[in-house]
């Protein structure tokens, strides 16, 4: 089994990345709407926001992408006496705060929506490979087919 895993790795992970920066621009326009912005930053929490294409490790196939907001982009002197990851840490993860617009969470909640979506088609495309290999197409090395099940377990 793992043989067979091993021989579409590649293209699993190609899916992957295509599919991880699909959920990664979902997650980036979801958290704009999201993002607060109040008078104390002026807008700049919402401005450090950037997204980090997928990319694959070539030695484990795993698949990365990333929303980020804060670090650098977000100017210390608009928050006095705050790191910024700290502000923009504080900004996502306190309920109790209350904000001109937006809210807590703003990365959060539209990454758990993409990632829905994202396993939706995952599912869906890994259930495509095992079709193409149960049909013999591709390399011999991948005979005796695999299952649906066997991807998704």
């Amino acid at each position: 089994m793992y043989a067979k895993l091993a021989k579409i790795a590649p293209a699993a992970a190609e899916i992957g990345r295509k599919l991880i920066n699909v959920a990664v621009e979902e997650t980036y326009n979801g958290s704009q709407a999201l993002v607060p912005v109040d008078a104390i930053d002026g807008g700049q929490l919402k401005a450090s926001g950037t997204k980090q294409k997928a990319r694959i490790n070539k030695k484990t196939n795993v698949v990365t992408g990333a929303v980020v907001y804060g670090g650098a982009k977000l100017m210390s002197s608009a928050i006095p006496k705050v790191k910024t990851g700290l502000y923009a840490i504080v900004q996502h993860e306190d309920l109790m705060l209350r904000h001109d617009s937006g809210q807590a969470k703003y990365v959060e909640i539209p990454a758990v929506l993409a990632g829905r979506t994202l396993l939706d088609a995952l599912s869906q495309e890994l259930s495509n490979i095992a079709d193409v290999v149960n049909a013999g197409i591709g390399t011999g090395d991948i005979s005796g087919g695999i299952a649906q099940g066997d991807l998704l377990a």
